[in-house]
């Protein structure tokens, strides 16, 4: 196991968009998880695995059709990519706060199931830290860790307002961020002709 972490890490910039499957006689997982105490290399490891981000991005009425909004994430594993999306919105957004707002939801689910994912792979035994999105949406952030509607959010669909109980349960955890670190900000902007 220890040998597939590491070349993960190693090639994991050359893998983008490949798909492949890893097998593995699961003894190597077992010996890892059942050590009391973990060897110096173990606990970099867990902790490699242990550290995951999102950045998160939207495109206001992109969509000239249908104006709906587009958005982008991207999800880090200590550093490196190792997800991403970037699509249509299921809804028309009235605002670039409400655009911004689903982009939070979106990310956050698959966050989750990310993070369920990695704890159920058993190769750590539980991730602590909360999920970190960053989001450059200011009013967004504030909607996300208030219980407060103001006139223009009242009609966000309660879908999407789970995005609240997560930051209070501390699963998540959403902080702004300046666009220029945005790193998403090409994943919901069209190509050139």
């Amino acid at each position: 196991m220890t040998a597939i972490i590491q070349c993960l890490r190693v090639w994991r910039h050359y893998l983008l968009g490949a798909t492949f499957i890893v097998k593995t006689d699961n003894i190597a997982t077992s010996y890892f998880q059942s050590q009391k105490k973990l060897s110096p290399k173990q606990a970099r490891w867990q902790d490699f695995l242990a550290e995951f981000d999102y950045v998160l991005e939207y495109d206001y009425a992109g969509c000239m059709d249908s104006r709906k909004s587009t958005s982008g994430y991207i999800f880090l594993l200590a550093g490196g990519v190792v997800s991403w999306r970037s699509g249509k919105q299921s809804l028309t957004a009235t605002s670039t706060m409400e655009a911004e707002f689903v982009s939070c939801f979106e990310a956050t689910s698959h966050g989750v199931w990310m993070k369920s994912f990695i704890s159920g792979l058993k190769v750590v035994d539980s991730i602590s830290r909360p999920l970190k999105i960053f989001c450059y949406n200011s009013a967004a952030v504030f909607m996300a860790k208030n219980n407060k509607s103001g006139s223009r959010s009242k009609h966000i669909d309660i879908n999407y307002l789970a995005i609240r109980e997560r930051v209070k349960a501390k699963t998540v955890v959403i902080e702004h961020i300046s666009t220029e670190l945005m790193i998403a900000d090409h994943l919901t902007k069209g190509m050139p002709p």
